[in-house]
């Protein structure tokens, strides 16, 4: 078991131009469900490690129709086996106000900026790497 302060870390930067074969499909039917109107949701990727699932969100999340349509509330984090709850609301904030300090922030102020920003505009969050159910419960 890893310490607590490794994580693994995943990221939303991916070769645009490499085709992923057979994911297309999968990909543009998220877009679809991501760009409707009406979209306040909670969207799950779920499956056994190493079926593509990372490399999926990471297609989308940098996805043309997804970067204009959520433009400056695009977010990625990755939970992995250990996490703090006040680890992720800071890297959230850090991207979705990257002038904002969240170093010194509490939990709450992080929160309350973070729903600030949902008030104000369409964000996209992209929780990654998350290994337990209950560790979803915590963070949703």
């Amino acid at each position: 078991m890893p310490p607590q302060d490794e994580q693994r870390q995943t990221f939303y930067i991916v070769d645009e131009e490499q085709p992923i074969v057979g994911m297309e499909k999968n990909i543009e039917l998220v877009v679809g469900y991501l760009l409707e109107e009406d979209s306040r949701q909670v969207f799950a990727i779920t499956g056994m490690g190493g079926i593509g699932k990372t490399t999926l969100a990471r297609k989308v999340f940098n996805h043309e129709k997804i970067k204009k349509h959520f433009q400056e509330g695009l977010a990625w984090v990755c939970v992995s086996q250990h996490f703090e709850k006040k680890t992720i609301w800071q890297t959230i904030l850090q991207q979705l106000r990257p002038e904002c300090d969240v170093s010194k922030m509490m939990e709450g102020k992080l929160l309350e900026k973070i729903v600030r920003v949902l008030e104000t505009q369409k964000a996209l969050f992209v929780i990654d790497d998350i290994w337990r159910e209950g560790d979803w419960d915590l963070i949703k």
